[in-house]
């Protein structure tokens, strides 16, 4: 899976790298319930994705919503996905943390996401520093 974006360390290229990852997520994802997205640095740290950043997503098969729409104690299963640019290594190479947390089960899960830029696209390499709760 790519994702065409500007190479750099710009907030577009990092919109492009969060959207890349997001997406992968999204693979795999088999919530009933929406899904939030927050751009954060961890669950408590709530921050919306900019305007038209889901709607760029609207193409991966579940209910995207920015996370200051949640609301505790709602009869769905939500998730919380926080993806944050935890380091730009060069101009052409990201690290993304990501973390998917089932408020409604409880319990969590992320990655530390490798994002390499080549020939005009975005794309993820691999994925390191694995973790679950």
């Amino acid at each position: 899976m790519t994702v065409a974006g500007d190479v750099g360390t710009s907030a577009a290229a990092e919109l492009a790298v969060q959207e890349l990852v997001v997406r992968q997520m999204m693979l795999d994802e088999r919530s009933d319930g929406p899904v939030f997205v927050s751009f954060g640095r961890a669950r408590l740290d709530a921050v919306d994705p900019p305007a038209g950043f889901l709607e760029r997503l609207a193409d991966v098969g579940v209910v995207l919503k920015p996370v200051s729409e949640y609301r505790e104690n709602t009869d769905q299963n939500p998730v919380l996905l926080v993806v944050h640019v935890k380091k730009w290594i060069s101009e052409t190479e990201a690290h993304i943390l990501a973390t998917r947390y089932r408020l409604g089960a409880g319990g969590a899960e992320g990655f530390t996401a490798v994002a390499k830029w080549s020939d005009g696209v975005w794309s993820v390499r691999e994925r390191i520093e694995r973790w679950s709760t």
